[in-house]
């Protein structure tokens, strides 16, 4: 039943974050709830369900973007693997540390995706890259604690 749950909760991010009402941008930046999502799995639930999750949750971005698809399963993926190697060597009973990986994390993916976007030929200014690098990661950010709260009353 856990299960049924967890997979609305994806479709539900997901198009929560598609149709973000206007008046809750920030710099034209949205927040990355199903980066998030991946993020807070590793937390709540075991590796192999966590790793299921997030390539549901990267296809689900590439369904929907029109960056090189597989671009987002695979990040996705590299990133519960990551978090979740990270969580094993760290101590995560501080109440902020959920919130400094999903910054971190986000950093790392608008950095990879930018980079993607400026290979693909495109030429962006150094202000309007910077501006989508640090400003969606950020909200990221500070919306994660709502996600990290929802997810784990769902795994409970």
């Amino acid at each position: 039943m856990r299960k049924w749950f967890l997979l609305l909760l994806v479709i539900a991010l997901g198009t929560l974050e598609l149709s973000w009402p206007k008046f809750l941008t920030f710099f034209y930046a949205r927040p990355d709830l199903l980066l998030i999502l991946c993020i807070a799995a590793v937390f709540y639930l075991d590796f192999k369900v966590a790793l299921a999750i997030s390539i549901l949750c990267g296809l689900l971005k590439d369904i929907f973007l029109p960056v090189g698809f597989g671009m987002n399963t695979i990040l996705f993926g590299i990133w519960c693997y990551c978090v979740n190697k990270l969580l094993r060597q760290i101590s995560v009973e501080f109440d902020f540390m959920p919130f400094v990986l999903v910054l971190i994390v986000a950093l790392f993916n608008n950095i990879i995706g930018g980079l993607v976007i400026v290979n693909s030929g495109n030429i962006v200014p150094l202000g309007i890259f910077l501006r989508n690098l640090i400003a969606p990661s950020v909200y990221t950010a500070l919306v994660s604690p709502l996600v990290f709260k929802l997810t784990k009353r769902i795994t409970a």
